[in-house]
């Protein structure tokens, strides 16, 4: 099964109005010079938000519910583990 929507124009725009407008948002003067840091990281989480919206709509499409289930969610914990122990690295770091 395949959604076959298409966008308005009214919708095209809006998405882009947010784009500008969190473009706008992110840059910020640090150190006496325009950064663009935020912009970065609002990035990768789109990115990374997309990437497991699609991942997780095929998993449900080729498997039934209850694997689909237990499959995006061994998704979503084996990320954090990494980033659990470089927290701690980091903070053990800042501690000594």
């Amino acid at each position: 099964m395949k959604l076959r929507s298409i966008a308005s124009w009214f919708f095209v725009f809006g998405f882009l109005f947010l784009v500008a407008g969190a473009v706008l948002i992110s840059f910020r003067k640090e150190h006496g010079a325009w950064t663009h840091k935020a912009l970065l990281f609002a990035s990768l989480a789109a990115a990374f938000l997309a990437m497991s919206s699609v991942l997780t709509k095929y998993i449900f499409d080729h498997s039934n519910f209850i694997s689909g289930m237990v499959w995006t969610r061994i998704g979503f914990i084996i990320p954090i583990l990494p980033t659990t122990y470089y927290i701690s690295l980091v903070s053990q770091r800042l501690i000594e």
